[in-house]
């Protein structure tokens, strides 16, 4: 490492004044992880110096805070290649204005509230003054099998964050909600978001406070028993709350589309939804939640709110309504008799509404080869439904008998216990 004043063309009254002022650090070969090379000037007013070569990213950060630079405080390892110029002046110990380009061949970030640091295993890094942009960054959590890809780019002049007003654009192949949800949660500590289980507690509170916002894609999403395809979001975090907006899917073989709301600013996580599916078919439903509700397709328009603070105060608590439209349907009446024929229709429609979990019927419209029929009554979550078919002339058909959303199984063992 060589010192050298360079006073520059000055007569020889000024020479030593301003060889006492600026000094150059001449490029020397430092081992941070590689051959890096080192170079810088100070002057009595300002500093830079640059930093060229392959580096260790921890060693990076210790050289940083060795300098008084202020490097955030972060469990980062790996390596990669790095060509930064970092400048600026000593009075009133401004923070450094760093300009950086960064090719990352690995890294491991730990991060607060995962289980499990982020590994990222290639990706580019641009920083230009309080600004930075990372570009095809790949990264995973490969104890959760979570992998995705991603560009972000954001502030880093932030009051209290480190990082803030970012944007992101993320794609994952797949996506399973258990193993988000190990990700982002600590064992029995409560909920903190609802789609969590209540024996768990969601601990990384900075991505909701942090202002962010962008898109995010899944091929396949998986939650618990429910599968979507081609999923498609744009999502805004800011002061603990969440806005999922324009959210597409292909859902139980039809396609949904809605908007989704979380606030956990409060004593109480609050919900709120907007939505519709096109198209859904009645096998796929009854699979996804394991009851026989009937067959054929179905459209519906629904809005709905939920607050709590665990899963069964949110689930008590659901308020909902919309309209429905189902097309060439069949569902089953309870009935003594196993030879009992389905009830067939070709369209059924009407408005429904949810609270204390019951759904409830209000003059529905079922249209069949009998003619025109209206629908009245409700079903609770998880049992048969209890409902009236009148004829047109306001008599009661079918012997005002109950429709079941009960596998046959069930069925009869319920007729069983009755006799």
């Amino acid at each position: 490492m060589t010192l050298n004043f360079e006073p520059g063309d000055v007569d020889s009254s000024e020479l030593l004044a301003q060889a006492r002022s600026r000094a150059v650090l001449a490029p020397f070969t430092l081992d941070l992880g590689g051959d890096t090379e080192i170079s810088g000037m100070f002057t009595s007013d300002d500093y830079r110096f640059g930093v060229n070569g392959r580096i260790d990213w921890q060693r990076l950060l210790q050289l940083a805070r060795a300098m008084g630079l202020n490097a955030p405080q972060t469990d980062l390892h790996g390596s990669g290649l790095l060509t930064a110029s970092y400048s600026g002046e000593w009075r009133h110990f401004a923070p450094p204005n760093i300009t950086a380009q960064a090719q990352v061949r690995s890294a491991t970030l730990s991060l607060p509230g995962f289980s499990e640091p982020l590994h990222v295993s290639g990706g580019r890094l641009t920083m230009d003054g309080a600004s930075f942009r990372a570009d095809q960054i790949s990264g995973s959590f490969p104890k959760r099998k979570i992998e995705f890809a991603g560009t972000f780019s954001g502030s880093r002049q932030c009051e209290r964050h480190l990082l803030c007003d970012v944007s992101f654009s993320v794609q994952a192949d797949e996506l399973k909600e258990a193993s988000l949800r190990e990700l982002l949660t600590v064992p029995d500590s409560g909920i903190g978001l609802p789609f969590f289980a209540s024996a768990r507690r969601f601990r990384a509170n900075w991505l909701l406070d942090a202002p962010s916002r962008g898109t995010i894609s899944v091929r396949r999403l998986a939650l618990q028993d429910l599968h979507a395809g081609n999923v498609t979001a744009e999502l805004q975090f800011g002061a603990s709350k969440v806005l999922v907006r324009q959210w597409t899917a292909d859902l139980l073989g039809g396609k949904y589309s809605g908007e989704l709301a979380l606030d956990a600013s409060g004593p109480q996580l609050a919900v709120t939804s907007v939505g519709s599916i096109r198209g859904a078919r009645l096998d796929q439903v009854n699979a996804a939640f394991s009851q026989r509700i009937g067959v054929g397709t179905l459209d519906c328009n629904y809005q709905v709110t939920m607050s709590g603070a665990d899963a069964a105060q949110i689930a008590s608590s659901m308020v909902a309504s919309g309209a429905f439209f189902w097309h060439n349907g069949s569902i089953q009446p309870v009935s003594e008799d196993a030879d009992s024929p389905p009830l067939t229709f070709t369209s059924w429609s009407g408005h429904f509404a949810v609270a204390k979990q019951h759904v409830a019927l209000e003059r529905t419209k079922m249209l069949s080869t009998s003619g025109m029929r209206e629908i009245s009554g409700e079903a609770a979550f998880g049992r048969e439904w209890n409902l009236k078919l009148v004829g047109a002339e306001g008599e009661p058909n079918l012997a005002s008998a109950p429709i079941s959303a009960v596998a046959p199984s069930r069925q009869q063992a319920k007729l069983d216990q009755s006799r």
